[in-house]
């Protein structure tokens, strides 16, 4: 998985705090593979009723595939059936693809971390997704 974000985010976190994350009380993980190879991954955190997007990585050969949108979906679902009210994540202001996956998803953004990214340095959007008062009472 530290590799596959490696390449996909030049900047990452290394395999053993990946795993550290998906192994504390609230932690999550997905992976997508096609055949025997692992093609994308997501990790997040829930600490009550709230949950954020840490990772979400695809390899390049299988991007605009709806990998990343299948694994959103099912993290979305999970963290829900948990209790999860309200969900948070950063994306770089540049991608777009990304950002578009999460608006139509109910993401909307919040606020802005400035320089958050390094490699190139850039500003992180901070998007936020909330349970609607339908969906409670469903």
């Amino acid at each position: 998985m530290a590799a596959l974000l490696g390449a996909a985010q030049p900047t990452c976190w290394h395999g053993e705090a990946l795993r550290g994350v998906i192994a504390a009380p609230g932690g999550y993980g997905i992976v997508a593979c096609v055949g025997e190879g692992l093609v994308g991954y997501l990790v997040a955190a829930r600490a009550l009723d709230e949950a954020e997007l840490l990772f979400i990585a695809v390899a390049q050969p299988n991007r605009k595939r709806g990998v990343a949108a299948a694994m959103l979906e099912r993290w979305l679902l999970d963290s829900r059936q948990a209790g999860v009210l309200r969900w948070f994540l950063e994306v770089r202001e540049s991608n777009i693809a990304a950002r578009s996956l999460y608006a139509a998803r109910g993401f909307r953004q919040v606020g802005r971390r400035r320089r958050y990214y390094e490699d190139p340095s850039e500003d992180a959007l901070v998007l936020v997704r909330e349970a609607s008062t339908a969906a409670l009472e469903a």
